[in-house]
């Protein structure tokens, strides 16, 4: 019977020493268990905004290819939908298109395709051709208008499209310049 009681005091013992031990901690329970849970939040956390910045540098480099970003490709929560690519031909003409609109015949309208704002540092002549694209970066709709403009020129041109182009699905716009007489 001794035997069976001599497993008491040190099962009392170890009792003891493990609840000194958790009493010594200056942290409760709570702070504890907050800052757990904080660290295995920070984790996905971060591996999510390491593939969002890579994700946007991959995006900025592919479409920087076929000519320069100009606008629309930002960084950060607030993402703008559409890119813009602007061809060297434009620069070469003195022409800059620094921002893409959704155009509507009249608020609450019928959407009638997209407006650009086209700035102009020397005059020009010629035709602004812009394709559009969507998110598999598959042309899904192209559309030109007659430029012909003095230098110091600022102002918004209507890109008609194809009313069976869904411009939600528009995630990329690239613009070309052709010089030649603007008729």
């Amino acid at each position: 019977m001794n035997a069976n009681k001599s497993w008491q005091p040190t099962l009392i013992g170890v009792c003891l020493a493990l609840a000194a031990l958790a009493a010594s901690s200056s942290r409760t329970i709570q702070e504890k268990g907050r800052d757990m849970a904080t660290g295995k939040l920070d984790f996905p956390t971060g591996i999510s905004n390491a593939l969002q910045a890579t994700g946007t540098e991959a995006g900025e480099s592919v479409i920087g290819g076929a000519g320069h970003v100009v606008r629309g490709v930002e960084r950060g929560p607030m993402r703008s939908r559409r890119g813009i690519v602007v061809d060297p031909t434009l620069a070469n003409a003195g022409l800059d298109v620094t921002t893409v609109n959704d155009l509507v015949a009249d608020r609450g309208g019928v959407p009638l395709g997209l407006s650009a704002y086209v700035v102009s540092s020397a005059s020009a002549k010629g035709v602004l051709h812009a394709q559009m694209f969507d998110a598999m970066n598959n042309e899904i709709g192209r559309t030109s208008v007659r430029i012909d403009r003095a230098a110091d020129e600022a102002k918004y041109e209507a890109l008609l499209l194809d009313p069976l182009v869904k411009r939600s699905d528009i995630r990329k716009i690239a613009f070309v310049f052709k010089p030649g007489a603007a008729g």
